[in-house]
């Protein structure tokens, strides 16, 4: 089955762009409805943008870190994909600013590395300390 998609940018009300898409299933055509064949496709390239992210941003075809090891190997990977995923919330959620969502990648990992350089004992002394509330399941 192919399928063509065609995606519409509006701005202000305004047409700005078209793009169109083909894709393609071993599917049959009927065996979803259309909505659901839109969000198949948009949960598949979904899970390809974040294989780009973590290919661009951190290296992970260039850096694999472990290669002799597959359960050491498997560990880095799911711990990039954790912090992957804590990032993704973090800009989301708390850069709310239209600027601040607009953040690439790289400007992102550059404040985080930064932050790290800086974060010098002299400067976090003096720091309130937070408390955080126990769970209930570690008490």
């Amino acid at each position: 089955t192919i399928f063509k998609v065609v995606s519409l940018v509006y701005e202000n009300d305004k047409l700005v762009s078209t793009k169109t898409r083909f894709f393609v299933s071993s599917m049959k055509a009927n065996e979803l409805s259309a909505d659901k064949w839109l969000e198949l496709i948009v949960a598949r390239w979904g899970v390809e943008s974040v294989h780009q992210i973590l290919d661009v941003s951190f290296c992970e075809d260039k850096h694999p870190w472990i290669t002799k090891n597959a359960n050491g190997a498997l560990v880095v990977m799911l711990l990039r994909r954790l912090v992957y995923t804590l990032l993704t919330l973090y800009k989301s959620v708390t850069l709310r600013s239209e600027q601040n969502r607009e953040m690439t990648w790289r400007e992102l990992m550059s404040q985080i590395r930064d932050t790290l350089l800086w974060a010098r004992e002299k400067i976090l002394d003096g720091l309130r300390p937070r408390k955080f509330a126990m769970p209930p399941a570690l008490c």
